[in-house]
């Protein structure tokens, strides 16, 4: 009697972008509500107070913000996509085969795996002679199933990372500067603090914008971020005539 070996499966990774909806969702969103401050702003109706001028200007900041952390957020996710669409992974009896669309492999047999840690949304499967790394996305088809039979082999445990404080800082340089732009009465502080809050959600934008070059969501990431701006200069502007 003859056996036909079963073939392993191959694990790979859905081919539409779960995220993207919901992400044209808040983009159009906060586009349309900057939009609205800005027209505001342009013709403000009589007996418009203060009050309301403020929490626009707190409204216009928040998104500000926001925009800014989808953006990272967004990036991130869109880079681990296309590793997703680069590699398939293979899990045989005996080892864990990774394998590149041009064509080139990496293994680490089974009973070699030295480690298995969970870090964002990844399992890095770390093993071999010599020592090698795999990662693998949590969003392929089938990763619960990958991930139960690596575990018979090894245990998962967190991964830390140290991040240096200084990688914080842009950020916040960028709230305290939103915040002295709103709080503030004195024409110096306005104008450098809008001025401070542009340059440094241009910084993050320009370091992102070759991620979204020829993406269907490029016009709405230079949307969002002209408008930002738009809305900065505007209460600058409100501030400093004002302050005279």
């Amino acid at each position: 009697m003859f056996y036909t070996r079963r073939p392993m499966p191959l694990y790979s990774a859905p081919t539409t972008r779960s995220y993207q909806r919901r992400f044209r969702i808040f983009g159009w969103g906060a586009i349309a509500v900057l939009i609205g401050i800005f027209l505001f702003s342009i013709y403000e109706p009589e007996g418009t107070g203060r009050s309301t001028d403020l929490a626009l200007a707190w409204l216009a900041g928040a998104i500000v913000l926001a925009a800014v952390v989808v953006v990272y957020v967004l990036s991130f996710k869109e880079a681990k996509w296309k590793v997703m669409h680069t590699f398939q992974w293979e899990l045989t009896t005996e080892k864990l085969i990774q394998r590149h669309e041009d064509g080139a492999t990496g293994e680490i047999p089974l009973a070699q795996i030295a480690s298995l840690h969970e870090y964002h949304g990844w399992l890095l499967v770390r093993g071999g002679e010599p020592q090698r790394l795999i990662g693998i996305p949590s969003d392929v088809n089938g990763f619960e199933d990958l991930k139960r039979e690596l575990t018979t082999h090894c245990a998962v445990t967190p991964l830390k990372i140290k991040f240096s404080p200084w990688s914080f800082l842009p950020h916040v340089l960028l709230i305290a500067a939103i915040f002295f732009l709103v709080k503030s009465h004195n024409r110096i502080i306005v104008l450098t603090a809008g001025c401070t809050a542009i340059l440094l959600q241009g910084r993050a934008f320009y370091s992102l914008r070759r991620r979204w070059q020829n993406k269907p969501t490029y016009l709405l990431f230079i949307a969002t971020y002209v408008l930002s701006c738009l809305v900065i200069a505007w209460w600058v502007f409100q501030q400093t005539t004002a302050a005279q």
